[in-house]
């Protein structure tokens, strides 16, 4: 009998902040996903038709900030319902743009057998913001409202940065979001 692959699905967070005048205050990072008990249901509903609840594919995510300094566990039973509270969410009344932020999709990338990663790559995420604010962390979910708690959205995906960044009036904060599917023999 033939060995079967294993299937993995792997998320990360990239932020940049700049300064006013679009100089580097903290460069490029890279921040491992932790994935959320929604997020896993959604796949796994979505895919096959099956668990508790059947769904149809999302159209359109979106890139939320939180300030809140939150734990591993907690975050990964956290949903689009509690996403606001949960995390302290900064909404946009501190930063310019309306609501979350679309994760604009480039394409699929990765032109080989063993993996496909989603990206937001050439058209980062930007919260240009118009007050102080420390952000803590980032989060891919269904809904635009910024701090919106709808029970029929989903949560995707959550990461704590590795420390805070701090923006003040004018700083802008870019974020990608990677999500990749692979396959490796066992």
């Amino acid at each position: 009998m033939k060995e079967l692959n294993s299937v993995g699905q792997a998320g990360q967070f990239k932020v940049r902040l700049l300064d006013s005048e679009g100089k580097v205050k903290s460069d490029w990072e890279t921040f491992a996903n932790t994935g959320v008990d929604q997020g896993l249901t959604y796949m796994q509903s979505t895919a096959f038709q099956r668990g508790p609840v059947l769904v149809s594919p999302i159209a359109s995510w979106f890139i939320g900030i939180y300030s809140g300094s939150v734990d591993t566990e907690t975050l990964k039973g956290t949903t689009a319902a509690t996403v606001a509270a949960d995390t302290t969410e900064i909404t946009d009344t501190n930063y310019n743009e309306t609501g979350r932020i679309a994760w604009a999709i480039n394409d699929i990338v990765g032109n080989n057998d063993t993996d496909r990663t989603i990206t937001n790559s050439t058209v980062p995420a930007v919260f240009t913001f118009i007050t102080s604010a420390t952000i803590e962390g980032a989060f891919i979910v269904s809904e635009q409202t910024s701090g919106g708690v709808s029970a029929a959205a989903t949560l995707f995906a959550i990461s704590n940065f590795t420390s805070a960044r701090a923006a003040q009036a004018g700083d802008v904060l870019q974020i990608v979001y990677d999500t990749t599917l692979s396959s490796a023999a066992p």
